[in-house]
């Protein structure tokens, strides 16, 4: 026979149930939560990196054809009327020859080669999409233009000398 033994002491009421760990249902709530704050985070990066990245193509257009209007504007300053050569190219383009530099448009790229020894021609800017000089009665106007394959006008100069 059972026998029930009674403690003085004893109140169900005070006893502590201690848990130790996280249920399933808290750690899948946390994952998921989780889940949720890290595509927060990157949907937030990739919309600030592509703006980025057009900005940083458009200061290396804008660079490039800086770059290529300074060498032909030091070129054409240091030249007379006679060394000037100027006729059509592919497409709308022309190419230009001043003294023993001849430079063109081949794609996107600026070519330059100049008539020395060398055997091939070097590219002088990339991201051109357009290249176009003119000469009327000694104003020598040489027009640039760069961008890029989805955006084709980002940039454009034009370049005057007036040779005699």
């Amino acid at each position: 026979m059972a026998r029930i033994v009674r403690c003085k002491n004893f109140r169900p009421s005070k006893l502590k149930v201690v848990q130790e760990g996280f249920t399933l249902v808290e750690f899948i709530v946390s994952l998921f939560i989780l889940g949720l704050l890290t595509t927060i985070v990157f949907m937030t990066s990739e919309v600030g990196r592509t703006p980025m990245a057009e900005t940083v193509t458009n200061l290396e257009v804008q660079g490039n054809i800086r770059c290529a209007a300074s060498f032909i504007n030091n070129l054409l300053l240091n030249s007379n009327l006679s060394d000037i050569r100027i006729w059509k190219g592919d497409g709308d383009s022309n190419k230009l020859l001043v003294k023993n530099t001849y430079i063109y448009l081949r794609g996107d790229k600026l070519m330059v080669r100049h008539q020395y020894s060398s055997p091939k021609d070097n590219y002088l800017a990339n991201y051109v999409t357009g290249f176009k000089a003119s000469n009327d009665d000694g104003l020598i106007s040489v027009t640039l233009t760069g961008g890029t394959k989805y955006k084709k006008d980002i940039v454009s100069i034009d370049i005057k000398v007036y040779l005699e």
